[in-house]
């Protein structure tokens, strides 16, 4: 797989092999009881992830929209136009796990993310202009 590095929550964070890929939006869904994000990508595909943090790191500009959802969560869209991921790396933060975490990160990119990640992750995508 792709390089580990440290996030901030000082745990291993695993980069997927997204580098390149044209992203036309990031959707958050930020509730406490399935947080969750998901890439859309130029490619039609989109790639879901049940989300703890969430960072985003961008040389272009981003628009973001904010809807409120309910009482206690709302649904962010970050758009911008001509962009590719410069990198996405996930975290899981437990250590006792760290194994397991690994194999079902393997799983899930050998399926072309169609699988279901079974794990809530920490996230940071950095993007850039093409």
């Amino acid at each position: 797989m792709s390089n580990t590095t440290t996030g901030p929550k000082a745990h291993p964070r695993r980069r997927l092999p997204l580098e390149g890929v044209g992203l036309t939006e990031l959707v958050h869904c930020a509730d406490p009881r399935e947080p969750e994000a998901e890439l859309h990508l130029e490619d039609g595909r989109v790639i879901k992830l049940a989300i703890g943090d969430l960072e985003l790191v961008s040389e272009v500009g981003v628009r973001v929209t904010m809807r409120y959802n309910d009482d206690s969560s709302y649904i962010a869209r970050y758009t911008c136009e001509k962009s590719t991921l410069e990198s996405v790396e996930i975290g899981f933060d437990d250590p006792g796990w760290q194994h397991e975490f690994n194999s079902e990160v393997d799983q899930w990119v050998a399926s072309g993310y169609a699988d279901e990640l079974h794990c809530v992750v920490d996230a940071r995508i950095a993007i850039r202009a093409v």
